[in-house]
């Protein structure tokens, strides 16, 4: 079984259930799914709500679900040159993707057509590497979503 206890509440053992949840799906409006062990859920949000990794959505007396993102194959662009991080965010943001501010560089999630054009452009600086992408990373035009 993939929970993990929390606590104990009297002789009543708690445990924590995972839902696992894509990168692409953390502002859903509804959501419809199976934890870890099964249980079936299903969320409504309002519009602009976002699930945030390790959210708690539901608390019942024997049991908690927590939201997990699932980690993803991104692109890396591994560089803090200004000029080519502005040409790499400008090229990306073009093409209408969603960029990742990461500790080691600017990450977006794999696509098999972006990726050999800033290979060739961007050359070792870029790679593949899985990661987790955060709602709180994401870049937006004026800075970072908060």
């Amino acid at each position: 079984m993939n929970t993990h206890r929390n606590a104990h509440q009297g002789n009543k053992e708690i445990t924590a259930d995972i839902l696992f949840i894509e990168w692409y799906e953390v502002g859903r409006i509804l959501l419809t799914r199976s934890t870890v062990t099964g249980r079936s859920v299903r969320i409504e949000r309002a519009l602009g709500m976002t699930f945030y990794d390790g959210e708690i959505i539901h608390i019942a007396p024997d049991f908690t679900i927590c939201i997990r993102i699932k980690p993803c194959l991104c692109i890396l662009l591994k560089t803090f040159d200004f000029d080519v991080l502005g040409h790499f965010c400008f090229e990306v943001g073009n093409r209408h993707l969603p960029l990742f501010w990461q500790k080691d560089g600017i990450a977006l999630a794999y696509d098999g057509h972006v990726y050999p054009a800033l290979k060739a452009k961007y050359g070792d600086v870029v790679c593949l590497e899985t990661r987790t992408l955060f709602p709180t990373d994401g870049l937006k035009a004026f800075g970072k979503y908060s």
